[in-house]
């Protein structure tokens, strides 16, 4: 498979907490709030036993703290943070065309991410933020300005210095100008798929009449993969509930066969000590009827 099962379960996971959160439900370290979101191509019962006997367990959640805070990736020496929650860019740039009415670029959806409000500084033409009343949106670290202020430069250099004529998507020169992906995703933009082919937001660049040809025919092999992964992510999720339930099943018949040893076990001492008893009584009587007997 082109990604790992874990990876996909992680995903899955995510979306849950997304739309728990959507509709206005905490979701916190006990993930049983997820139980009603169930991806569509699992079984819910295995979705809950999933919830139940693994990502509820402290051991996963301590492990998966531990793997969030190495996903923390490093640029230039300063961990790359965002300020935008558990959801994507992508997911905000969508909520942010709804608010605004009116496609929003890539840059705007990485400089909500990445920016906090300063109410205590002069409003500046690069760091305002038309949401925040006139208040700056400073970056949180130099590593997440470096980066806006390296695509920025790249676009007027590609598109000119108009940037009405600039179009709102690039993300092959983001690709380009962020020094590749790492870990296969985008500097910046984190994870949510081939962001050309979001079909979470409004494309801004289909609505310029950008799209070609070749959009499409990624957009349709995306599909396609999208569907073979789908119905090799089931097999390997049914496969991996059927040795979980199989070694359920076999620890209880060991339990099963263990008490049943102890039962028998048991049973057999308390017969014996049943027939020493006996022999004792036995015993007992002869050496009456012995002593009772006068001698010849």
């Amino acid at each position: 498979m082109a990604r790992r099962y874990s990876d996909i379960l992680g995903e899955c996971r995510r979306d849950a907490a997304l739309r728990a959160e959507q509709d206005s439900i905490t979701v916190g370290n006990d993930l049983s709030v997820l139980k009603p979101y169930t991806p569509s191509w699992i079984d819910q019962a295995h979705w809950e036993n999933m919830i139940d006997r693994i990502w509820n367990k402290p051991g996963w959640q301590k492990k998966s703290n531990v793997a969030r805070q190495n996903r923390l990736t490093e640029v230039d020496g300063e961990v790359s943070k965002h300020t935008a929650g558990s959801i994507t860019v992508f997911q905000h740039m969508y909520k942010m065309e709804k608010q605004k009415k009116r496609p929003v670029t890539l840059l705007e959806g990485y400089h909500h991410c990445h920016t906090s409000t300063n109410v205590s500084s002069e409003a500046s033409e690069s760091g305002m933020d038309e949401a925040s009343g006139g208040r700056t949106r400073e970056y949180i670290t130099a590593s997440s300005k470096k980066v806006a202020d390296v695509f920025e430069a790249a676009m007027l250099e590609k598109h000119g210095p108009d940037t009405s004529d600039h179009p709102p998507d690039d993300f092959d020169l983001w690709e380009e100008a962020t020094g590749g992906r790492k870990k296969g995703k985008l500097v910046g933009l984190g994870s949510g798929g081939d962001p050309r082919v979001m079909v979470t937001r409004t494309s801004a660049s289909s609505s310029s009449s950008s799209t070609s040809s070749e959009q499409v025919q990624t957009l349709e092999e995306t599909i396609r993969r999208l569907q073979e992964d789908s119905t090799q992510m089931r097999a390997q999720f049914e496969r991996e509930m059927q040795i979980q339930v199989q070694r359920q099943v076999e620890q209880q018949v060991l339990a099963h066969m263990q008490q049943r040893e102890l039962e028998e076990n048991a049973r057999e001492q308390a017969q014996e000590r049943e027939w020493q008893q006996r022999m004792n009584d036995i015993n007992l009587v002869l050496k009456k009827f012995t002593d009772s007997r006068p001698d010849p």
